[in-house]
């Protein structure tokens, strides 16, 4: 039987891994760790819905945003250099940190459907995958961010040939997201290889996670039958 000091022992170890933890998360996704102390406020699972919804509403509008801007900034009506270098930092760390924050939540998703565990969320099947939709563009456009960026951040030769501009990196994005590849443009850098091998896995994840609502929303009519 534990004593108080026992308990004290055991806590100790179990709070040092959630900051851990929090740093780690804090490192890859702030915004991760923005939206899960946001959810753990919300104290019934239609508050913790409508957050995630609204959280993922408001990144696709601003997804789309920044595809705008940045195809117009790096079209031929602007110079080269027409992206200030603070902004361009601002863009790719939050597309960085999206990416890992889709990531993630699929993840927590294909396990708590193979574990066949109850969701904490009021989120139903329509919404679930109305969202996974939304995440499915928004790594495609984040991913392009991040392609676009990395050259004029640090310069090096990612791409053979190099991107253009921002339709490029898009494009490029697209074509590997859905596991196309035409081979008119190739990752010559091993940061852009692995950034490759990411975003295939990312699109794929998503697929699964999409597939398994599907299919557990199936299920459940057909037992309801």
């Amino acid at each position: 039987m534990l004593t108080p000091k026992g308990w004290a022992a055991t806590k100790a170890p179990t709070d040092s891994m959630k900051t851990l933890s929090q740093i780690i998360v804090l490192l890859l996704s702030p915004t991760r760790l923005v939206i899960d102390g946001l959810k753990d406020r919300r104290k019934n699972a239609q508050g913790k819905a409508d957050l995630l919804l609204k959280w993922n509403r408001d990144f696709f509008r601003y997804d789309i945003f920044i595809a705008l801007t940045l195809g117009i900034v790096s079209s031929s009506l602007f110079p080269q250099n027409a992206l200030p270098l603070v902004l361009g930092w601002v863009v790719f760390i939050v597309a960085c940190s999206r990416c890992n924050e889709i990531v993630c939540a699929l993840l927590h998703d294909v396990g708590r459907e193979l574990d066949f565990a109850k969701s904490s969320t009021a989120l139903t099947t329509g919404q679930r995958v109305k969202m996974a939709m939304r995440s499915y563009m928004g790594l495609l456009i984040n991913f392009g961010e991040i392609y676009y960026l990395l050259p004029r951040l640090f310069p090096a030769a990612f791409f053979d040939p190099p991107l253009k501009n921002f339709v490029d990196a898009l494009y490029f994005s697209g074509i590997t997201i859905a596991t196309v590849g035409y081979g008119d443009i190739k990752p010559d850098h091993v940061v852009t290889k692995l950034l490759v091998l990411y975003e295939l896995f990312s699109g794929l994840l998503l697929v699964v996670v999409a597939l398994s609502v599907y299919l557990a929303a199936y299920g459940s009519q057909r037992n309801k039958k």
